[in-house]
């Protein structure tokens, strides 16, 4: 069968996609500083052809899929223009300065927040697809590459979704913040984001794209903003016992980084050593 034929060939196939895509790359003549410092940076970060294969699918739906663009472009200027709105209003004060609950840091506290709210939205928007019946595919990917393969997606979202949203905020709040306290709040929001995301794809049992667009499993992203808030919560918490203080606020930075870095390496260990059905993260 065709699925067995995938499982058996996925090795050779998957490296003939990856040389078609690096043909296609050099035939469009694609060059420029940004390009040539994304590719630098992707051949880095993606360190295995099932990362590669996941994040490029990732790319190439984000390309293609409407729904998949409409689910996460619209969110991503949420918290960006919570920042804006501050910076017009001057209720962005510097955190750092008086004490972080005496500068009153409404917009502060919205900006984190609505970065955790959106990233969730983003990656509960990736489960659905117009075509959710090619889903079959996922049957055919070997399952010692599955770890990996989930990883691939993590990063895509962390790189194209997380940092373009964080550094966007940091460019606003450079006009109201001094720039070594910008930098510092940027890479706390920054690391929570991230840490978010491995937390999520440590315990999310769905693969992208296996969802229908329909009506009701839109209500249920809806419905799953919970977790988000809770965690969100959870680190404004953090930020108000830490931003009293800048090096107490770097080693919490470098705490959670650490965290992420074992939280995935724990997930990625339990899903090659762990019975893992495949069939139920497909439904």
């Amino acid at each position: 069968s065709l699925k067995n034929y995938l499982q058996e060939n996925y090795n050779i196939i998957s490296e003939n996609l990856i040389l078609s895509n690096q043909v296609q790359k050099k035939k469009k003549g694609k060059t420029g500083i940004l390009n040539l410092l994304s590719d630098y940076f992707e051949k880095f970060y993606l360190r295995n052809p099932s990362q590669l294969a996941s994040y490029g699918l990732m790319k190439a739906m984000l390309r293609k899929d409407k729904t998949l663009r409409a689910s996460i472009f619209p969110v991503m200027i949420l918290p960006a223009a919570l920042a804006l709105f501050g910076l017009i209003t001057d209720q962005l004060p510097d955190p750092f300065y008086k004490g972080y609950l005496q500068s009153k840091p409404v917009f502060h506290i919205s900006i984190l927040l609505s970065v955790i709210v959106v990233l969730n939205t983003s990656l509960l928007g990736v489960r659905t697809s117009n075509n959710p019946e090619a889903s079959w595919i996922y049957g055919a990917f070997p399952m010692r590459e599955i770890a990996d393969f989930i990883s691939g997606i993590r990063k895509f979202f962390s790189l194209n979704f997380v940092l373009p949203v964080t550094l966007s905020v940091l460019i606003i709040t450079l006009f109201s913040i001094e720039f070594w306290h910008a930098a510092i709040n940027f890479f706390f929001i920054l690391s929570s984001a991230i840490l978010y995301n491995s937390v999520f794809f440590s315990f999310s049992r769905q693969l992208p794209f296996t969802e229908e667009n329909s009506t009701i499993n839109s209500m249920k992203r809806f419905a799953s903003l919970v977790n988000p808030f809770i965690f969100g919560i959870f680190m404004v918490i953090v930020q108000s016992l830490v931003y009293h203080n800048l090096l107490i606020t770097v080693i919490t930075i470098i705490i959670m980084l650490i965290a992420t870095y074992l939280i995935n390496i724990s997930a990625r260990h339990f899903l090659r050593k762990a019975s893992f059905n495949l069939s139920a993260h497909l439904k």
